[in-house]
């Protein structure tokens, strides 16, 4: 009896280890100055209206309304190196990178870098309302998207994102150059910017 319990704390710990690293998915222009220069206070949260086709290798391209102008992913990120974060409000590990994020933000800012959010709320329906308070509360300085089917396009295209957060690396072209599986720090997301500045 004591080898069965111990065997259970031992698979307990390591299960716990794993959740620091990724959380799993098992449930399924003017424009640019605009959205990127708001007061954190005010969050960046906007709702993806259509995906769109793009080419091979290039990042997904979607539109969404931005005070009823409609914009596009392109139009906001057009000649930018993006860090494209998948996360989610409910993912320990998530939260904990958002100030490495934000962090990362603000020192390439002035280069030509865009961090870019995109929410996987379990709750669909909710997940505007949970991203945008979270947002806010957490004074995030950067563009958020809840859309879990920007999710299943990237998953589609390049690799399954089984586990977030999960960045994606984007050059200034629109190439996705690399994919960070697992929760990163400052010092490894500004590694992975410099390549591509």
């Amino acid at each position: 009896m004591k080898k069965i319990l111990n065997i259970a704390i031992a698979l307990g710990i390591f299960s716990s280890l794993l959740m620091n690293v990724a959380c799993s998915q098992e449930s399924k222009t003017q424009t640019t100055d605009k959205v990127l220069n708001k007061e954190a206070a005010t969050a960046l949260v906007y709702n993806v209206e259509q995906i769109l086709p793009t080419d091979e290798g290039k990042a997904i391209n979607f539109t969404f309304s931005d005070n009823g102008k409609s914009s596009s992913y392109e139009e906001l990120t057009k000649g930018k190196v993006v860090l494209l974060n998948f996360w989610g409000t409910w993912c320990p590990p998530c939260r904990r990178e958002i100030p490495d994020l934000i962090e990362t933000y603000n020192d390439f800012k002035d280069q030509g870098v865009v961090v870019i959010g995109i929410a996987m709320e379990r709750d669909e329906k909710q997940a505007s309302k949970i991203v945008n308070d979270f947002a806010i509360k957490n004074k995030l300085n950067y563009v958020n998207f809840p859309s879990r089917a920007v999710a299943e396009a990237y998953g589609t295209k390049f690799s399954t994102i089984s586990a977030v957060p999960t960045t994606y690396i984007i050059d200034r072209n629109g190439n996705v150059v690399e994919m960070l599986v697992g929760m990163r720090d400052k010092a490894a997301f500004s590694n992975a910017i410099k390549k591509y500045l």
